[in-house]
């Protein structure tokens, strides 16, 4: 038989450890306002209550740390900051393509084709690649239904009413984002994917087409210049001035090669001269 662990009081009467502690617990809970009859177990209701009780005790008669709080504070402020620049560069993104491009544009055109629309855009004059750039991503915004958007861009004086029909000097092109397409190597400013081309003649280009000139033209006045973004040529017009004022046309590429050259021949029709 297990022996039990008895302690003798001033009655030398003894009891249990057990019991003592039973008894030590029930004061306890009856000190706190928890009772539930003797020899009774305190509910779980109660024994939360209690609970509660003690941490509320706790946190009144502990002492605060406020090393830690200076240190919370300060976390919250670094997050805030992070936040706010975080908040700062999404302002940024979503407006970076909302707002219109500073050169003048208009669209002379749409015409729908596979998955996607194309625009026929005219310009005031030859504009450098970011600012059509700038426009396509600003009509992107616009045409956010369509999966792909072709933007052809067309210089002053070309118009769909002229026979001739129009020249289309640079393309912007927005493909399907669920296509991979090489050509797609460009990022506009709502960093999506879109390929881009000048089909004729670049600023700077055109700026070099203007100024070049051919040796045997020396000394030759000139009358004109004109570029062809179609076939990417310059055409210039000679006049000798030594020489009854003969005209030439010479027709070069973008290296200042020859490709055609004429030489017209005067004709007098009903007193009229023409070449």
């Amino acid at each position: 038989m297990k022996t039990q662990d008895f302690k003798n009081n001033n009655n030398n009467q003894g009891s249990t450890t057990a019991d003592r502690n039973f008894t030590d617990q029930r004061e306890r809970l009856k000190q706190q306002g928890v009772s539930n009859g003797v020899g009774s177990h305190p509910s779980p209701r109660q024994v939360k209550t209690a609970r509660i009780s003690r941490n509320i005790k706790g946190l009144i008669t502990k002492p605060l740390n406020y090393t830690r709080g200076f240190f919370v504070i300060q976390r919250f402020i670094a997050t805030f900051g992070r936040m706010k620049k975080l908040l700062l560069l999404c302002l940024v993104a979503l407006t970076a393509c909302n707002s219109k491009p500073k050169t003048p544009f208009e669209i002379l055109k749409s015409e729908k084709i596979k998955d996607g629309i194309r625009l026929d855009v005219q310009v005031h004059n030859r504009i450098s690649k970011p600012d059509l750039i700038a426009i396509a991503c600003y009509l992107r915004n616009d045409s956010a239904d369509y999966k792909t958007l072709q933007v052809d861009y067309i210089l002053p004086g070309q118009s769909h009413k002229n026979k001739g029909g129009v020249t289309v000097y640079a393309t912007a092109t927005y493909h399907d984002k669920a296509l991979v397409v090489p050509a797609d190597t460009i990022r506009d400013k709502n960093n999506d994917l879109l390929g881009f081309e000048f089909v004729g003649f670049s600023p700077e280009q055109a700026k070099k087409m203007l100024t070049i000139e051919h040796q045997e033209m020396t000394g030759k006045h000139i009358n004109g210049r004109f570029l062809d973004d179609a076939t990417k040529t310059t055409t210039i017009i000679y006049e000798d001035k030594h020489n009854d004022n003969q005209l030439y046309i010479l027709e070069l590429d973008a290296d200042g090669q020859v490709v055609s050259a004429i030489q017209p021949m005067e004709v007098t029709v009903k007193g009229v001269k023409k070449w």
